[in-house]
């Protein structure tokens, strides 16, 4: 049976910890014993480590062996346009489990303006769900969700990335990942713009061509945006996984 992984606030070479919020969650939600045996990160090393002392404000391990991580996979940001509060937490929680790097909400033309005046607000409790499922899908760190920006600072946003508009108009994006297997930069970031429920505006369309972003589709079903971000991730998963 694998051993829960638990992100940890603090350690050195005996000892690590985990204090406030976090240690409030593991002890009264994720019911952590002492004595019990996990895993734990500072989101660079993995140990095995044992729980040795716990209050509600800090838990203490004994760090008992330095171990292996498994490799780290695709790197992958997803620029996700802001639907509905409770739509947009469950894209958090599975594109995190997937492996996603990155999360920027993005305020697009057809956004809601309610939302757009609400998300920052969001930001902690939405850094609180990737931490959350991070852990549970056993990740070496959660990916860091960033303030939302305008569709007009995407391109500052992408450089370094291989970015992908996600929209019906465009090639499979099975394709369009397919032909980064050949390419020398197959392993840089990949990033997805996911737009809201409206679409995209086609001066948002013409911005992300004129930048050299690569229109791509899922297939010719109209998806929610949530689904979307799930479909792309897994479909850069299954197709550039070097395994």
């Amino acid at each position: 049976m694998s051993l829960r992984r638990i992100f940890i606030d603090s350690t050195d070479t005996k000892t690590a910890s985990v204090v406030e919020e976090r240690a409030h969650h593991l002890i009264r939600v994720a019911r952590l014993k002492v004595d019990e045996k996990v895993e734990v990160t500072d989101q660079k090393k993995l140990y095995v480590a044992r729980v040795s002392s716990t209050t509600d404000e800090r838990i203490t391990f004994t760090i008992e062996e330095e171990i292996e991580p498994y490799p780290s996979g695709q790197p992958i940001a997803l620029f996700l346009s802001l639907i509905k509060f409770s739509r947009f937490e469950w894209a958090i929680e599975k594109t995190t489990e997937l492996g996603v790097g990155r999360i920027i909400p993005l305020v697009a033309e057809h956004s809601n303006d309610r939302l757009v005046t609400t998300a920052e607000k969001r930001l902690s409790r939405w850094n609180r769900i990737a931490d959350e499922a991070a852990q549970q899908a056993r990740r070496m760190a959660p990916p860091h969700i960033e303030t939302p920006i305008d569709f007009g600072q995407i391109a500052m946003r992408t450089i370094g990335s291989t970015p992908f508009i996600l929209d019906r108009g465009g090639k499979p994006l099975s394709v369009a990942l397919t032909q980064l297997e050949t390419d020398d930069d197959s392993m840089r970031e990949l990033a997805f713009l996911v737009g809201p429920e409206g679409g995209w505006s086609a001066n948002e369309l013409e911005m992300a061509q004129h930048h050299g972003f690569t229109t791509a589709n899922l297939g010719m079903n109209v998806l929610r945006t949530e689904t979307a971000a799930v479909a792309a991730l897994a479909s850069s998963i299954r197709i550039c996984s070097k395994e």
